[in-house]
C-alpha cells in the first residue's frame, strides 16, 4: 500500500509539472499562429487586447506568454502592449 501511495505521489507531481507546460505551449502556439496570420507589412504589431479578444486567452496570460516566447517580440515604440513575431 505504501508503495502504491508513493508511486501515485510521483505521478501526480509529474502531471502537475507537465500539464501546465503543455497548456502554455499550446496557448503560445495559438498566439503565434494568430500573429502570423493577422500581421501585414503595414501592421506588423498587434495589441495584447486584440490578441486576447481573437484567441479567447486572458490578456494577462497573453502578456506573460508573449514576454517569454523567443518568437514573439514586444514593441519598443510609443504604444504599450504591442506584439509582433520574429520571422
Amino acid at each position: 500500500m505504501e508503495l502504491f501511495i508513493a508511486i501515485l505521489g510521483i505521478i501526480i507531481t509529474i502531471l502537475s509539472i507537465v500539464i501546465p507546460r503543455f497548456k502554455s505551449k499550446k496557448d503560445t502556439d495559438i498566439i503565434y499562429n494568430w500573429l502570423v496570420s493577422n500581421s501585414s507589412e503595414t501592421q506588423k504589431f498587434r495589441s495584447g487586447k486584440a490578441i486576447s479578444s481573437a484567441t479567447n486567452i486572458p490578456i494577462d496570460r497573453v502578456r506573460k506568454l508573449c514576454s517569454i516566447s523567443p518568437n514573439i517580440r514586444l514593441s519598443t515604440g510609443e504604444k504599450d502592449d504591442m506584439w509582433t513575431v520574429l520571422k
